[in-house]
């Protein structure tokens, strides 16, 4: 198979989108050497995460603007390219050549619509079920969101194929002093603190984290700090920033901006806690990673997390500060009950693999292909 790839999300510093996509094509590299792939990046495209493989191709599309890079740039490549299919996330434009196979991996925008952007929001709105009823496939990354298709755009059932999101083999336990004595220097680290990793977005709830924090803060004496890693999307965490100020808490967040995926293990082992109760979440991979690093979480129960976590977290109801806090004090409190979560997160991050989700992707490929009808506009511009 020739497949072309929509690789436009490496360097970009989105979150699970970009992970999903770095980590799900060094999976297939690492199982498939003999279909021929082509990646079409843009100029943010890390030199890390690029495959040398005979089999991995790049083209460059050139700046990171989806207004261009979308309904023009990428529909004319992959006319050019005449590949077997093509593989997007989220959004493609009507007339890219067929058979289209889309991952869409959560509805958010629908659910929570308050939470984004006026113009993210009606972006998304219109691209997203438009580019789920013209895919030949639709990946999600768990039930929940598939269903929310087969509701919201009748999407039909068959046409969706579920396959979770996996964890980097580099997210275990960092035990090494100098390793941990390095990230700790780089980042600020205090000596024990709670941390937070992800987009920081409303619909993560980080302000929630921050107002259960001050509340734990004034009630107990403790001496742990909050630790908050991630990008702030849109501008739309300044809300965060500004609950810190109100509350006083200037000295005791650390505010650590985004970091390199390889450089996260050596942040997450050192943390008492990971608290993480999102308002809305179609799979978590920061909670994986946690608990693969042995760091027990706290999270939301809804959506996606709790079955993620199964018995290895706290479940919280992320609209209850109170609760938040509670079960800081409990993963502060109680060295028993973090030493049996850990050793469940440890157990519980096995099941989560890149490698099976490529097989999976790659299956998804070979059904599509076997299917395939010659697409007419890449007919059209030959």
């Amino acid at each position: 198979m020739k497949i072309a790839v929509s690789a436009e999300f490496s360097g970009t510093k989105t979150g699970g989108v970009e992970t999903y996509e770095v980590n799900t094509l060094k999976a297939l590299a690492s199982i498939d050497r003999t279909n021929e792939y082509h990646l079409f990046h843009t100029w943010k495209m890390l030199l890390a995460d690029r495959i040398h493989q005979a089999n991995f191709r790049y083209h460059n599309l050139g700046p990171y603007f989806s207004w261009i890079r979308v309904p023009a740039l990428l529909p004319l490549a992959v006319a050019r390219l005449r590949p077997d299919l093509v593989h997007v996330q989220n959004a493609v434009a009507p007339w890219c050549p067929d058979p289209v196979v889309a991952t869409i991996h959560d509805l958010s925008f629908e659910t929570n619509p308050e939470t984004y952007p006026p113009a993210v929001r009606a972006r998304l709105q219109k691209l997203v079920p438009a580019t789920a009823r013209k895919a030949a496939a639709v990946i999600t990354v768990y039930h929940v969101v598939r269903d929310q298709m087969v509701e919201f755009y009748g999407i039909p059932r068959e046409k969706i194929e579920v396959i979770p999101n996996g964890c980097a083999p580099f997210f275990k336990p960092i035990g090494d002093p100098t390793v941990l004595a390095a990230a700790k220097a780089r980042y600020n680290l205090p000596d024990k603190f709670l941390l937070y990793v992800g987009s920081i977005l409303p619909i993560k709830n980080v302000t929630g984290i921050v107002e259960a924090f001050a509340r734990l803060k004034r009630n107990h004496s403790m001496d742990e700090k909050l630790v908050l890693v991630g990008e702030n999307r849109w501008g739309r965490g300044d809300e965060v920033f500004r609950a810190i100020s109100r509350l006083g808490l200037s000295s005791e967040v650390v505010v650590v901006g985004w970091v390199p995926p390889a450089e996260l293990p050596a942040i997450y082992s050192q943390a008492t806690a990971f608290v993480f109760p999102s308002h809305h979440e179609s799979f978590g991979l920061p909670v994986v990673e946690s608990m693969a690093c042995g760091v027990p979480p706290i999270v939301s129960n809804v959506h996606a997390l709790p079955e993620i976590v199964g018995q290895a977290g706290l479940l919280v109801d992320p609209r209850k500060v109170d609760e938040i806090a509670q079960a800081m004090s409990r993963l502060i409190g109680e060295p028993e009950l973090r030493d049996r979560l850990r050793a469940e997160g440890l157990s519980r991050a096995k099941f989560f693999s890149w490698e099976c989700g490529a097989r999976a992707t790659l299956g998804v490929y070979e059904k599509v292909c076997a299917n395939r009808v010659r697409p007419r506009a890449a007919e059209l511009i030959r």
